[in-house]
Formats: structure tokens, C-alpha cells, sequence
């Protein structure tokens, strides 16, 4: 529970530090990268596994969901106001 609360708090902080949301997107996604590379190093050593096949794995699916789920706040933004 602690290590969620920890992650969470790492990706939403470049939110709460940058004004353009472009600048907290990336800063964001480069912050999950390194969340993602530590907890696949951590795993793939100890459990003797390809490194680097499952860092790819687990990077493209991690910011494929979040560019997907960006692009479709965007898109509500855009096209119904909605605005937080």
C-alpha cells in the first residue's frame, strides 16, 4: 500500500509543479519510465529473466494507456468544455 501511495504521489507531483500540462505530461511519463525500469530490474534479477524484453513490454503498455487516456481528455476538453 505504501509503495502505491509512494508511486501515485511521484506521478501526479509535476501537476502540482508545472503550469503547462505538456511540461507535467512528459515529466510524468519519464517519471513512470523510471518507476517501471527499477520494478523490472528488481523483478528480472531476481527471478533470472530478459531484462530488457520485459522493460519494453511493460514501458509500451504503461504509456500507451496514458497517452490514450490524455488524448481523451483532450478530446472531452476540446469538444464538450470540460474543464478541471
Amino acid at each position: 500500500g505504501v509503495a502505491y501511495i509512494i508511486t501515485v504521489l511521484l506521478l501526479i507531483a509535476p501537476y502540482f509543479i508545472f503550469a503547462n500540462i505538456y511540461i507535467s505530461l512528459a515529466v510524468m511519463l519519464f517519471i513512470g519510465i523510471l518507476i517501471i525500469w527499477s520494478y523490472t530490474f528488481y523483478i528480472t534479477t531476481a527471478k533470472g529473466l530478459h531484462f530488457w524484453r520485459r522493460f519494453f513490454e511493460m514501458a509500451l503498455i504503461s504509456v500507451g494507456v496514458a497517452v490514450i487516456s490524455f488524448i481523451a481528455g483532450f478530446l472531452l476538453k476540446q469538444f464538450m468544455g470540460v474543464d478541471v
